[in-house]
């Protein structure tokens, strides 16, 4: 199973891209499972959503503790404890104009592309 972690601000479609990813993964007729995780949140509040894709159903609906990926949609959300919320071998997307020599981030301007 890969799994995905996504952290983002309310409002900033972190849940809609969880579930967008699990939906483009499922037409080749294989599993997803997205989820946010968020209580009373307010817009702009930190959030986590989850992608969960396999070749097989999904039984495991719990949060994903260590992730294949992790995709920060704000870098002031990014820090080094995100290490520890990866697999062995797992990656990290930042959306930022920052540049990391770390092999495991990768970096988009993301924002400045939509703009």
């Amino acid at each position: 199973m890969i799994e995905i972690l996504w952290h983002g601000r309310g409002g900033q479609g972190a849940f809609t891209a969880a579930r967008l990813l699990g939906a483009a993964y499922a037409i080749g007729g294989k599993y997803a499972l997205a989820f946010p995780s968020f209580g009373p949140e307010r817009r702009g509040a930190p959030i986590r959503a989850f992608t969960k894709l396999d070749s097989k159903p999904i039984g495991n609906r719990s949060e994903t503790e260590k992730a294949d990926f992790s995709v920060f949609l704000d870098d002031s959300l990014f820090s080094d404890t995100a290490f520890n919320e990866l697999k062995p071998g797992g990656k990290i997307l930042v959306n930022t104009k920052k540049h990391f020599i770390d092999g495991r981030i990768f970096t988009i301007d993301a924002d400045s592309i939509a703009e």
